[in-house]
């Protein structure tokens, strides 16, 4: 082959390995610019949806964002995860729905008794009509699996604390689940209540945590709307889990952190004297296994009074403390049953011992007078009453 050739075949090799690597450049240069692109649409889609990391613990959302539901949650949910020590194992759900799908949910949230409650609750003289009272307009659904914001609620201190409260609850049920232990404890008051006491005192705790952070006018603006006077029972039923629930649960958090509430859901309380009292919680003090009583008629209800149960009734239904005997009760088992004569409620009560028994008699005689011969109290063995009640 000529020298001029072989040159020219040199050259040629050349170029072509110029031009090969020039377009292997350029290939780079356009898969380098489509994941770029792709990576700017998922980051704005994620700045869109209130995705983007945001620090948690701030006390306050972005108020640029033309969703203020959708600028909080992430806070508030890292709020809740950091001051529970669990994560969400899924990104919580937060829906606003309307006022009719709000109450529509929140009266599907509540688990029904197995028993009818309401005529146990006639029968005992103790207030059944609820008191008008404003329900808070954040809620979670345990079977929704969601947190639902009615619409129309402003963001505000107090909707993003009850947030909070929420968004706690869904995590638990994330971890735990809520609506299984619920079930089990719907055919007994009293364990149904302890079960609410840990549930709600554990979120409550996290949301006075989060109250902390505020400013203190939001503080006390926050309190105002959350402060109220128990003048009925059924107020008295519905503040028990979120003022006993928080102490029982500082009670456990003191003795061994989170772990301790962790180990809680496990081994729920099965009495509300264990949610009074953390120190027999902890030292595994059951309630007494006792008899269920006889009755006449068709039984509609059974259960439980337990310690707040004695309470509501040696104190009108006004308290839960300082109540007499009813702090040294130890167990009971009550039966409700109607018949043509009415409704009765029979109840045998054991408490720790005979002063203790002598004490609940006298306890209980004003509200045996005030029944006009309807209700009867009588001594049961060294530590028992018996007790009667109609309408």
């Amino acid at each position: 082959m000529p020298p001029d050739s072989k040159v020219r075949r040199v050259t040629s090799l050349r170029v072509e390995r110029e031009q090969e690597a020039a377009a292997r450049r350029r290939a780079r240069w356009r898969a380098g610019t489509a994941i770029g692109g792709v990576l700017a649409a998922v980051l704005g889609l994620l700045l869109l949806a209130g995705g983007r990391p945001v620090p948690p613990g701030r006390s306050a959302y972005d108020a640029g964002t033309t969703d203020p539901v959708a600028a909080a949650v992430p806070v508030l949910a890292g709020f809740a995860e950091q001051t529970r020590g669990l994560l969400f194992r899924q990104p919580p759900v937060v829906l606003v729905v309307d006022p009719v799908q709000f109450e529509r949910a929140t009266a599907e949230a509540a688990v029904p008794a197995a028993g009818d409650r309401g005529a146990t609750l006639r029968a005992l003289a103790l207030p059944v009509r609820p008191a008008p009272e404003p329900r808070p307009p954040v809620r979670y659904s345990p079977s929704r699996k969601a947190v639902l914001v009615r619409q129309g609620t402003p963001i505000d201190a107090y909707a993003r604390v009850r947030l909070v409260h929420e968004l706690t609850h869904a995590l638990q049920d994330q971890a735990f689940g809520l609506a299984g232990p619920a079930a089990k404890v719907a055919a007994d008051a009293d364990r149904a209540r302890a079960l609410d006491a840990l549930v709600d005192g554990d979120a409550t705790r996290v949301e006075l945590a989060y109250l902390a952070t505020l400013p203190a006018g939001e503080q006390a603006a926050v309190r105002a709307r959350r402060s109220a006077v128990v003048r009925s029972y059924l107020q008295l039923e519905r503040a028990f889990p979120v003022t006993a629930g928080p102490d029982f649960v500082a009670a456990l958090v003191r003795r061994g952190g989170n772990a301790a509430v962790d180990a809680a859901f496990a081994r729920p309380p099965t009495s509300t004297a264990q949610v009074i009292d953390p120190a027999a919680y902890e030292a595994g003090v059951e309630p007494l296994g006792v008899r269920a009583p006889a009755g006449e008629g068709r039984r509609v209800d059974a259960g439980t009074l337990g310690r707040f149960g004695l309470a509501a009734l040696v104190t009108g239904g006004q308290r839960v403390l300082n109540a007499g005997a009813a702090g040294r009760w130890l167990g009971d088992s009550y039966g409700t049953f109607a018949s043509g004569a009415g409704v009765c409620t029979y109840a045998n009560i054991v408490v720790a011992d005979t002063e203790a028994r002598e004490q609940l008699v006298r306890d209980l005689a004003r509200w045996v007078g005030a029944r006009g011969g309807r209700a009867a109290v009588v001594r049961s063995a060294d530590r028992g009453v018996r007790l009667r009640s109609c309408t």
